[in-house]
């Protein structure tokens, strides 16, 4: 069932066999009350109600409304809306109606939705209130998008009842047809492996489900006027407009400068689809790692609002495409250190080259004009087409399950072989072989035309980016780099370990010594926590060990034994080899 259908040029009363409650008319012209035996008050124009809805959760069942208007342009409107706005002291539902359309006398707000309380049906529907698919119970995959619900079964009556201001009901629609975004979109992206790439990013989101996979995020970042906001705008088209955010309201394309409240919403209205965010830089949160780390954590920060209350606890499923001028590391560690689990939900894919590489014959400013105006005019056809193809490719949502997670596993393998990965780098891997699959599947289906190898060769290339980027170096060896540069930012605060060579010279904030006879900085317990804060103790030592780095004289010991002038026995300290200044960050 279609949850906010528009019919044009309404010639009959669509409201017959609908029971109008006693003391109202209702007409082409509007409803009327009824004030004494002959005296009727118009109160808005044609506006009725045809059922009432009901989520089919075992606890906390909400209900609500379905009310239909006649707009001024003549066209039929349906929509869900919580019941208990029937109830509220406020006018805000007559508002929103206002808004849409209906015709509302001024000053009769109130009037009109007692009139709108007053109906009694019997007719029931299955309301759901997020997007993406319904039950992970449902033998038949069903997917809800805000217009349509897209089933291969005997489709139920289900209507998308979404939380107050969904930003979804907005930024998902559609423009043109599948053949004309696939020739003006999709083809204008063929020798163009991040454009290419984006776009399985956009057919990977549905997937997630059926993969058993977490929330991940992939972030293209470089130097502004490289291209980045195209390749976002391109993947947009898969579910809504690709429209440039700066110059529409209704792009799919959201910016990074919102609250993490903000921000929850906007993943939460994106369930099972795909985040868009552009200019990661006007995110003005102090701890951008927090903003990760809830952003994937897939579920909102628990708190005690009135609007809360009158909800479940919103949880996601997605993936995002971002964008910046920076990577998420730089973002990150601009007020503490990045950790391994930020770094790996969110990759950062550098644009060195620019994102743009084939212009297909036209100047390069002519090609980015052409395709940003297309993805203005074509799209929202490709990501439903897409989910109606996918769930016919097997019988049912165990199937599906089976066949999506073993293409997923045999990618993964793909794209690891021959590298030497740590646990969280293969986890990485799996996100980009999800969206590979994503991309074969289009191809597969016939929603795209590009080769299955066009799909893998822009995956692997972004892959081969990705690896070569900083940011990818394991959490040790991140560890070491911060050691090293700790060392060289605060070599004033290590005393010498031979009182002469100090000159009387007092050691402030004091986190070690330096014995220069044999080349080593010896940290304190307390000075090497504040060296490698923010990484694994355990796994620094460790990588120090490897790497040769760690002088011992303890055996199994991590902490070596060492003479202070001016203490009385020998003690324990973290003996780091002064070859570290020279380790060359890799």
């Amino acid at each position: 069932m279609n949850n906010n259908a528009a019919i044009q040029n309404i010639s009959q009363k669509p409201w017959v066999n609908i029971a109008i409650p006693e003391g109202y008319s209702i007409s082409m012209d509007g409803v009327n009350r009824q004030q004494r035996t002959d005296d009727w008050q118009m109160l808005s124009g044609p506006v009725w109600v045809t059922a009432f809805t009901r989520d089919q959760r075992e606890y906390n069942k909400l209900w609500g409304v379905v009310i239909n208007w006649i707009d001024r342009d003549n066209d039929l409107q349906s929509k869900a809306f919580p019941i208990r706005r029937l109830n509220d002291l406020s006018v805000t539902l007559a508002q929103e109606l206002s808004s849409h359309g209906l015709l509302v006398v001024p000053g009769r707000e109130k009037a009109l939705i007692e009139y709108l309380g007053s109906f009694v049906t019997d007719e029931r529907i299955k309301s759901v209130s997020k997007l993406g698919w319904m039950d992970e119970h449902t033998k038949h995959p069903t997917y809800v998008l805000p217009n349509q619900i897209i089933t291969l079964s005997n489709p139920e009556k289900v209507i998308f009842q979404p939380e107050q201001n969904s930003s979804s009901i907005i930024t998902i629609h559609s423009k043109g047809n599948l053949d004309q975004w696939k020739s003006f979109v999709a083809d204008q992206c063929r020798g163009n492996d991040l454009l290419i790439f984006s776009l399985c990013v956009g057919f990977a989101s549905p997937l997630q489900f059926f993969a058993n996979a977490e929330n991940s995020g992939f972030h293209l970042y470089g130097e502004t006027s490289q291209g980045k906001t195209t390749a976002l705008q391109v993947a947009a088209t898969i579910f809504g407009s690709g429209a440039d955010p700066g110059a529409s309201s209704a792009s799919y394309i959201h910016r990074w400068n919102s609250t993490s409240n903000a921000l929850e919403g906007l993943a939460a209205a994106h369930n099972d689809g795909l985040l868009a965010l552009d200019e990661m830089g006007s995110c003005g949160a102090k701890d951008f790692g927090t903003v990760v780390y809830d952003l994937m954590g897939g579920q909102e920060k628990k708190r005690l609002t009135k609007e809360a209350a009158h909800r479940d606890h919103r949880t996601w499923r997605m993936i995002c495409l971002s964008t910046g001028e920076i990577s998420v590391l730089q973002r990150i560690e601009e007020n503490k250190t990045a950790m391994g689990g930020q770094l790996n939900r969110f990759l950062d894919i550098p644009i060195n080259q620019g994102v743009i590489t084939n212009t297909h014959g036209m100047q390069p400013h002519e090609f980015v004009n052409e395709l940003k105006h297309n993805c203005s005019m074509f799209y929202g056809t490709a990501g439903p087409e897409f989910i109606k193809r996918v769930i016919s490719l097997k019988a049912d949502s165990s199937a599906l399950f089976h066949y999506i997670k073993s293409e997923s596993d045999t990618w993964t393998e793909y794209l690891g072989k021959n590298i030497n990965t740590t646990p969280a780098q293969r986890r990485a891997i799996q996100r980009l072989a999800l969206v590979l699959v994503a991309g074969l599947i289009s191809v597969k289906t016939g929603v795209t035309s590009f080769t299955e190898n066009e799909i893998i060769s822009s995956i692997e290339s972004v892959l081969d980016a990705w690896r070569r980027d900083s940011s990818n170096i394991p959490d040790t060896k991140r560890g070491i780099n911060s050691l090293r540069g700790f060392i060289l930012k605060h070599s004033t605060r290590f005393r010498d370990a031979d009182s002469k060579n100090n000159n009387g010279i007092t050691v402030h904030s004091l986190v070690g010594y330096y014995d220069k006879a044999r080349g080593l900085y010896l940290l304190t317990d307390e000075g090497f926590k504040e060296a490698v804060e923010g990484f694994n103790l355990r796994g620094v030592l460790s990588e120090l060990n490897k790497m040769k780095l760690l002088f011992k004289n303890n055996g199994a010991h991590n902490k070596s034994l060492h003479s202070i002038d001016g203490i009385g026995k020998r003690i324990g300290l973290f003996a780091i080899k002064k070859s570290i200044v020279e380790h060359d960050g890799s």
